[in-house]
């Protein structure tokens, strides 16, 4: 039976990936920045893993 269970969320791809800043492509109709073109999302993370401990 675990005794602790631990969420952790440093970064998502937006907030944490480099690549992913500023206009990604060369069509102005489009807003490919992670940030700017879709705020909420960019603010948005899933849960991949949870960790359960027994101590």
């Amino acid at each position: 039976m675990a005794t602790h269970l631990m969420i952790r969320v440093v970064t998502n791809q937006c907030t944490g990936a480099p690549e992913y800043a500023g206009d990604q492509d060369n069509d102005p109709r489009s807003t490919s920045d992670c940030t700017t073109g879709n705020p909420t999302v960019a603010q948005t993370v899933r849960i991949s893993e949870l960790q359960a401990f027994t101590f």
